[in-house]
């Protein structure tokens, strides 16, 4: 990989980064950030300075809701706290936000994003110059990915790659990178969940695309600018992490409901005011 400061990696919370991980050995009970194989559950990629995608599939039931900090490190081995702002599980994407030390100089990742074509080869790696290397080549730009038996379908890319269900795991959530040595590195997308209903070749990888991520992500208004393809491809760029108007009324007429039905009234009256 030429550049790798868009790339994450994924822990167990309450893991310690000591010999013990270091060695592939195990560190249950312990506080900090491993490394060991008992400890590594994914990876990840960084869209902005302080926002990161990564497989849902890939975090614990407390991580997703909230309740619990998501343990990272990243392409230099800085150990960081992440938030899960969101997630949607067709797509089996999560939104990170990173939290940094105050005042911090945060270096923004030298990375860029664009649309996979058909046929074009691609790669995918465990972690930051690991020799685990995944290729191939793009089957389908615009897979229907998800749960058919529930109508619940998200597009996705379909990516033909020989390996085997014990090694797709350790690719969860790893970036989808443009195969060949010319940079800047463009990402195609991140390895999501293969599932037992998507009925597709056992020799097929699916990564959700970054356009999928900001249109499931829209309400912290991420957009996606298409550039001269001759000097960038697209790029993300979040101009406001702050909740849109729709959102803002739906959690104030959440608000005003919860209060009503708590006072006995099951109906709820909309009030105009009028300013005089």
């Amino acid at each position: 990989m030429v550049h790798d400061e868009h790339f994450i990696e994924i822990f167990r919370s309450g893991c310690q980064q000591g010999d013990a991980c270091r060695q592939q050995g195990d560190c249950r009970g312990a506080e900090g950030l491993g490394q060991g194989e008992s400890c590594r559950r994914g990876s990840g990629v960084r869209l902005t300075r302080e926002f990161a995608l990564t497989a849902a599939h890939c975090l614990q039931a407390r991580e997703l809701k909230g309740l619990d900090m998501v343990m990272l490190r990243l392409s230099d081995d800085r150990q960081v706290e992440a938030e899960v702002l969101d997630y949607d599980r067709r797509s089996d994407l999560a939104l990170l936000n990173l939290t940094f030390p105050e005042g911090e100089d945060v270096v923004l990742p030298e990375v860029c994003f664009d649309d996979a074509r058909q046929g074009e080869a691609w790669k995918a790696v465990r972690q930051p110059d690991s020799a685990d290397v995944l290729t191939g080549s793009v089957a389908d730009v615009s897979f229907e990915y998800g749960d058919p038996r529930k109508n619940l379908k998200v597009p996705a890319l379909r990516l033909n790659c020989p390996v085997g269900p014990d090694d797709y795991g350790m690719f969860a959530g790893s970036p989808v990178e443009r195969g060949g040595p010319h940079p800047p590195t463009a990402v195609l997308g991140l390895i999501i969940e293969r599932r037992a209903w998507d009925g597709a070749s056992e020799h097929a990888v699916f990564a959700a695309t970054i356009r999928e991520a900001v249109k499931q992500f829209d309400r912290f208004r991420f957009r996606v600018e298409d550039l001269a393809r001759d000097q960038w491809p697209l790029a993300v760029r979040p101009y406001s992490v702050e909740a849109t108007e729709t959102e803002q009324k739906l959690r104030i007429s959440a608000a005003v409901a919860e209060a009503l039905d708590k006072a006995g009234y099951d109906s709820l009256v909309a009030v105009h005011w009028i300013h005089r």
